[in-house]
This record gives structure tokens, sequence and C-alpha cells, in this order.
């Protein structure tokens, strides 16, 4: 199972899932199926506004202790609800400031690993390093390989591609840069 959202709330997504986890690998079953707690989560459990409310969810599991989630206001420091790690572990601080400098004037980033879980947080980390500003461009922190022609696009992006036995082409004017090496 897996859940997509426009928002980063990845822990209490993380939380989400290991409830369902739980649940689903109980010896004691459900009175309800899983299909009813993923419908619950996805449409009763509201967005909280930017600044202005915190949301506290109870999850499905009696002892569980309840989850608060909440969005910063417009003029606060952005959601950073991830971990630097994985970009400080796979980029020297050299390599993080000159794809900052590209990110910043809108160019090309093309961000390569043969581990999908480094792709996503590298990229998340990338963006969030943006703040104030935004990142307006194409984002794709994890490009399938059936789309490589958006490469050939003359439009800002960042992109993350899996490294695997098909070879990554290097436009002209993209900036590359492979986490498993740090180059």
């Amino acid at each position: 199972l897996v859940v997509f959202s426009h928002h980063a709330f990845t822990d209490v997504q993380r939380a989400f899932l290991k409830q369902l986890y739980r649940i689903a690998s109980s010896g004691a079953g459900s009175p309800l199926p899983l299909e009813r707690f993923v419908a619950n989560f996805c449409h009763d459990v509201p967005l909280p506004k930017p600044g202005a409310v915190s949301i506290s969810w109870k999850p499905f599991i009696k002892d569980a202790p309840p989850v608060v989630y909440q969005r910063p206001a417009p003029n606060e420091l952005p959601l950073v609800n991830f971990s630097f790690r994985p970009l400080l572990r796979c980029l020297s601080a050299t390599n993080i400031l000159t794809i900052w400098g590209v990110l910043l004037q809108e160019g090309r980033v093309v961000l390569r690993s043969e581990h999908i879980a480094l792709l996503t947080p590298v990229a998340e980390a990338l963006v969030a390093l943006l703040f104030p500003f935004t990142w307006q461009g194409v984002y794709v922190p994890v490009l399938p390989s059936t789309m490589m022609d958006v490469l050939d696009a003359p439009v800002p992006f960042l992109v993350g591609l899996l490294v695997g036995s098909n070879a990554c082409p290097q436009p002209q004017g993209v900036v590359v840069c492979d986490l498993d090496q740090d180059i």
C-alpha cells in the first residue's frame, strides 16, 4: 500500500501505514475492512489550514498515542517533516551548494541513484533549502524511465532518475548529480 499526497506529512503518513500494517497482520482481525480505514484517513481527517490550526488524529489501535500535525503559516519556516540526513550523507557541501545555486537560477537538475529510496528525500531537502522561495519548475522526484523525454524540455526541472540497465542521457545544459558517487 502506498500513500500519495501533495503535502509532505511523511511522519503522519508513516504512522498511518504502520497502523494499517498492525491491523492487517494482527491475528484477531478487524471488524471493518481495511478500505474503510483508508477512506477514513483520506476523506474524514481534514487538512489543517496553514498556521491556523493543528489536527489531532486518533489512530485506529486503542493504545496508540494521537498523531498531531499542522501546516506552518505562509511567513514561517516551511514544513520539513523529513530528515536532511540523506542529502548530507550523499553529497558534499560543495555539491549541495552547486545544485542549490542551479535551482535558485531555475536551472535543470537531474539526481541519479541506484537506490530509489534516496531520490525523494534528497529532492525534498533540496526544495526545502530554497526557502523563502518556492520551486516553480517541473518537480518529479522519481521520473519513470518511460518519461525520459522530459529531460529535453526547455523548462526548469528537478527530477530523480533510478539508475538501472538504461543509460542516463545527459542533455546539454542539464546538471546531472550522481548521489551514489557524490559527483
